[in-house]
């Protein structure tokens, strides 16, 4: 893992970023990844964050794997003081595309998957066959009390 050089990691095209604005994200991402897993028992160390936060940038087709729908890449570009007056921080509902690195497993481990802010938020802890099955179970419901 010491050879990692960030400047060889180039952004995937459907996340519409520039090189340096991909950089930031990474080292934004794997450092923020890896403090949350510390605390949790994980081992990995930022390096190997950021080349697993990498991967998964790259593995990711620009749609969420969740839900299909499409992810909107260029909401991860820097806010720039004058654009920051025109956005509304408290709500959130425009940043519901918004790509995410979320873990693949309960585990603190260095493997992580991109998905939507929404699916992200709504997945939470829960491993990707629990909200599966979560979502069946609404789906379900919903099925039975529209129909009567």
């Amino acid at each position: 893992m010491n050879d990692v050089n960030i400047s060889d990691f180039n952004p995937p095209k459907w996340l519409k970023l520039t090189p340096d604005d991909y950089k930031r994200v990474l080292n934004r991402e794997a450092r923020r990844l890896t403090k949350h897993d510390r605390r949790r028992g994980g081992r990995y160390q930022v390096k190997e964050a950021l080349v697993a936060v990498h991967n998964a940038f790259h593995n990711c087709n620009g749609t969420d794997p969740y839900d299909g729908m499409s992810l909107a890449g260029e909401q991860l570009k820097p806010i720039s003081g004058s654009d920051r007056l025109d956005i509304n921080f408290t709500c959130k509902k425009h940043l519901r595309r918004m790509p995410t690195v979320g873990h693949l497993h309960q585990e603190p481990i260095a493997e992580f998957e991109i998905l939507s802010r929404q699916t992200n938020t709504a997945k939470n802890e829960m491993t990707a066959d629990e909200y599966l099955n979560h979502c069946k179970a609404v789906v379900s419901l919903s099925e039975t009390t529209t129909s009567e």
